[in-house]
């Protein structure tokens, strides 16, 4: 459910705290525990754990239904507070727990993003594949395609990068990524040692109406 994630999340968060020896006294309600950590802590962004706050106590204390996006939101707060191995967590339960759902969708892409800004190839093709592969007419196949080819690309993977980008161009032609995908082919025809190749993809970028032959 929402609130198992939201909840896990926030002791994710707390575990980060005992990290940095700040542990928890029994006796505060989450609003003191919240104001003893910013003050220890004033490195951590204000916003985020206030956020993080609300959500659990939306979660642990109210009867009312949670909106499917507050899990989401939750995981979002761990990336801005720069944890993101916690917040990659918490949005694998979300993606697990609401399958074709938007939220669900949103989670597969953000944690394909993040493992590409860590470095983390390998995991970063999954995690867009596997969306790619549950939500095939989802609102961010094309997002996810150019990030795909991306993640080749941080690979050195100059051939196959080349091949996505040039069917994302074909694919999604009136995209506004077409024209950088088609820009990011020819950069990487050209590392793979193909100038000639490079320079068609320059040409059907400044004459959408040539032919790539």
């Amino acid at each position: 459910t929402v609130r198992k994630v939201i909840v896990r999340a926030y002791l994710g968060f707390c575990e980060v705290l005992k990290r940095y020896d700040f542990l928890r006294n029994e006796a505060w309600t989450v609003r003191e525990f919240e104001a003893a950590a910013r003050a220890a802590l004033p490195f951590v962004p204000e916003r985020e754990v206030e956020e993080l706050t609300w959500l659990f106590e939306e979660a642990r204390y109210r009867a009312h239904e949670l909106p499917h996006d507050l899990g989401y939101r939750a995981a979002l707060c761990l990336l801005d507070l720069d944890k993101p191995d916690e917040a990659l967590v918490a949005l694998r339960e979300v993606a697990t727990r609401f399958p074709r759902h938007a939220v669900g969708e949103w989670s597969g892409y953000s944690r394909g993003w993040i493992h590409l800004t860590l470095g983390r190839f390998h995991e970063a093709k999954a995690a867009f594949r596997a969306q790619l592969d549950e939500y095939p007419a989802g609102s961010l196949v094309a997002p996810a395609k150019y990030l795909f080819a991306a993640t080749l690309f941080s690979e050195r993977r100059f051939a196959e990068a080349e091949r996505e980008y040039g069917a994302f161009a074909d694919a999604h032609a009136s995209s506004g990524l077409a024209d950088g995908a088609l820009l990011w082919a020819g950069w990487a025809a050209l590392l793979d040692g193909r100038p000639r190749d490079a320079l068609a993809y320059l040409r059907v970028i400044n004459s959408p109406t040539d032919d790539l032959a």
